[in-house]
């Protein structure tokens, strides 16, 4: 391309006559003879013939990138256009010499600021679409996005059919936009993603505009986005699980507005995006969305009709099952004690689920010689699907543990339970029932006040080999562990509270799958009392018996 340029020039800028002068240096340069074209346009140059002086350096210019003295080209040209300021030619073969080092140095870390100055030079010779190009990237490697940016418009508006202007801008906007984000200047960042995605339409462009909407609670824009983006973009699975999560922020903004209708709304519209066959357990912000949605409003008919809705959906689910019986039995909670036919009805909602799971799983297999998570007498007040609607369903093989003294007292002589200190049970140590690791724990919630109510408690899961323990309604405060704490089989890892869904101190224990669902179990040897006689057992414990466990050593 280049050596067409020279011709032009030699034949078009002299005439004829000057390319007879000068065909022997022609005659070199097409044979490609470079030393001796070299040495013979040095020699020319030095005569300081200003007839040929264009010709001449833009020549030896080429010659000497054609040999790959780019730096001698370079400093050809410099002199050159500092002796003859008036001929453009000279500053054009410049030009090309400073892109063509800086374009070759670019990708080189350690030389990415003399590669910009060598392209900034170029291009404050020549706007041309080579020049705005490389000065546009370099500017881009060197961090410098803004001028970057500027350069890039520039050109794309100067040269419009060339497209590589419009691509370079928009990679260049989405990476101010990431360093944007990385400065939590995310108003910015949206103006910066927004441009880039509109120029190339990239699906990882996308993404990025919605984490910045949703930083700024722009929740509805984002969701819409995504919703557009998934049909855009049917097989991206980030933009696809994305959505979820999004709308699942946008309800939480929605709570906060108190209006019933409104979450009714969203619930409603909720059930449209549940997929069928796909477990429930693993769309939970959905799954999320519903459950606190129903609870929000806490109308029975509107239960019912949403969970009848999402049975159409997912008619043998066992977490709509479980969700079912237990969020019907808060929404009765909360417009007062509920019934015993009212908690029938969770109960029966929450065997199925049970029932429906083990089906799925035939083969769990029963823990055997479990150690004690507690030390004392305790009375069980639930066990393992029993009258307590908060131990059937997925949390079937649970147990409720109350301190109790010889006489099978729950608190203090002399004391009226008004008060959690007047409980045995209260603020006695937890155990760890085996090594492991702390996966996920709960300790700032407040105690109930004996007789009251929560929603969330305190609480501690320990990933072990074979199965996860869980301990609830500890006291809060009362550990110090945190995710991905480790801890020895016998270790303190809390104390017995009040808090969560309790009225009166005592601990709930399980043992869970990787699916958070209970796996039935047997204890280790111990006690059970009833007067004055005990007789050891390792068999299933039930409400009203009292147990003297040993904590594990």
């Amino acid at each position: 391309m280049f050596k067409k340029y020279i011709i032009l020039i030699l034949f078009f800028s002299y005439g004829v006559a000057f390319a007879q002068d000068v065909s022997h240096i022609s005659n070199l340069i097409e044979q490609e003879n470079w030393l001796q074209a070299e040495k013979e346009l040095k020699s020319a140059i030095n005569k300081n013939s200003i007839q040929d002086t264009t010709w001449l350096y833009t020549s030896l210019i080429y010659v000497l990138n054609s040999q790959s003295k780019e730096d001698e080209a370079i400093q050809t040209g410099r002199d050159g256009r500092k002796k003859y300021p008036n001929l453009p030619a000279i500053g054009e073969s410049l030009s090309y010499a400073l892109v063509k080092k800086g374009s070759s140095i670019l990708e080189y870390d350690s030389r990415q600021k003399e590669a910009l100055e060598l392209c900034k030079e170029a291009y404050e010779i020549l706007r041309n679409e080579t020049n705005s190009i490389w000065f546009g990237l370099a500017l881009k490697k060197n961090k410098d996005y803004i001028n970057a940016i500027r350069v890039f418009k520039e050109a794309k508006n100067k040269f419009p059919k060339n497209s590589n202007f419009s691509k370079n801008l928009a990679y260049t906007q989405y990476d101010y936009g990431i360093e944007l984000v990385a400065k939590n200047d995310y108003l910015n960042a949206e103006q910066n993603f927004k441009e880039a995605y509109a120029e190339e339409n990239k699906d990882y462009m996308l993404y990025q505009l919605v984490v910045v909407l949703r930083a700024q609670n722009k929740f509805s824009e984002a969701i819409d986005l995504l919703e557009a983006g998934n049909k855009n973009f049917p097989k991206n699975e980030l933009l696809k699980n994305t959505l979820p999560y999004t709308r699942f922020l946008r309800f939480n903004e929605l709570l906060t507005k108190e209006s019933p209708e409104i979450i009714k709304k969203e619930v409603t519209q909720t059930l449209n995006y549940v997929e069928r066959g796909k477990p429930f357990k693993d769309q939970y912000h959905y799954q999320r969305i519903i459950t606190k949605g129903v609870e929000f409003v806490s109308e029975i008919s509107f239960h019912e009709q949403t969970f009848k809705s999402l049975l159409k959906i997912l008619p043998d689910d066992p977490d709509v099952y479980d969700l079912y019986g237990f969020t019907y039995y808060t929404v009765k909670s909360k417009k007062g004690i509920p019934s015993k036919e009212d908690r029938q009805i969770a109960i029966e909602l929450r065997r199925k689920a049970i029932k429906l799971y083990e089906k799925l799983y035939p083969n769990r297999r029963e823990i055997l010689n479990v150690p004690h998570p507690l030390n004392g007498r305790y009375e069980i007040i639930a066990e393992f699907g029993g009258t307590a609607m908060t131990h059937n369903g997925l949390a079937n093989y649970c147990y409720d543990f109350i301190a109790v003294d010889e006489a099978g007292e729950y608190f203090k002589k002399g004391t009226s339970g008004k008060s959690n200190d007047d409980y045995f049970n209260f603020n006695q140590p937890v155990y760890s029932i085996a090594d492991g690791e702390v996966i996920d724990i709960l300790t700032n919630q407040v105690d109930n006040k004996p007789g009251d109510f929560a929603y969330s408690g305190n609480y501690i899961s320990i990933k072990h080999n074979d199965y996860i323990s869980f301990y609830a309604h500890l006291k809060k405060d009362s550990s110090t562990l945190a995710v991905g704490s480790k801890v020895k089989t016998g270790e303190i890892i809390g104390r017995a509270g009040n808090s969560g869904m309790s009225r009166e101190s005592h601990l709930h224990f399980c043992l869970n799958d990787s699916n958070w669902v209970s796996i039935p179990f047997r204890f280790k040897d111990h006690k059970v009392w009833k007067g004055q006689q005990f007789r050891l057992n390792n068999d299933p414990i039930h409400e009203g018996e009292i147990v003297e466990l040993i904590s594990p050593k």
